[in-house]
């Protein structure tokens, strides 16, 4: 299975969203074209909650706006997990209604962050490695273009 590709701003910005949430689960929405998550939009949790997030409806309206008017794909999900592991709990797995795309867990239970890529594979969610892209790209809002290399995570 070939490895999901990321650019590192866009898991700086996840990071950096799980730490400012925190002791609460974050989430936001992952963009990006063909293969390239290259996008990130940080949303707000609407639960507040340290053990489950919810996207509003008015939240995910306007990504999927953007997404038209970029043309550009939804590619993933990300959230926190701001004491646990970066495993899918019962609740993220019972509540995942996206089957097409990533879905990323930043826990935040140890000092150093732990990122996990998920794909829904056979009805429950399959670790896979990815690719950290450490490119500059265009069109992300949220976070200054850095510059270039390629970094393989490691399967754990």
């Amino acid at each position: 299975m070939a490895p999901v590709c990321i650019y590192l701003d866009v898991l700086e910005g996840m990071v950096e969203h799980a730490r400012r949430e925190y002791p609460f689960e974050s989430c936001g929405l992952l963009s990006g074209t063909g293969q390239a998550i290259d996008g990130i939009r940080s949303t707000s949790n609407q639960k507040r909650s340290r053990k489950e997030f919810f996207v509003p409806f008015e939240e995910l309206f306007l990504f999927f706006k953007e997404l038209r008017r970029t043309g550009k794909q939804h590619l993933g999900i990300y959230h926190s997990h701001p004491t646990t592991d970066a495993v899918p709990s019962a609740r993220d797995v019972a509540e995942f209604h996206y089957p097409d795309v990533s879905y990323w867990i930043v826990s935040l239970k140890e000092k150093k962050p732990d990122i996990r890529c998920f794909l829904w594979k056979q009805a429950g969610f399959q670790e896979v490695p990815f690719t950290t892209i450490m490119q500059s790209y265009p069109q992300n809002i949220e976070n200054p273009n850095r510059a270039a290399t390629v970094k393989e995570r490691q399967e754990t």
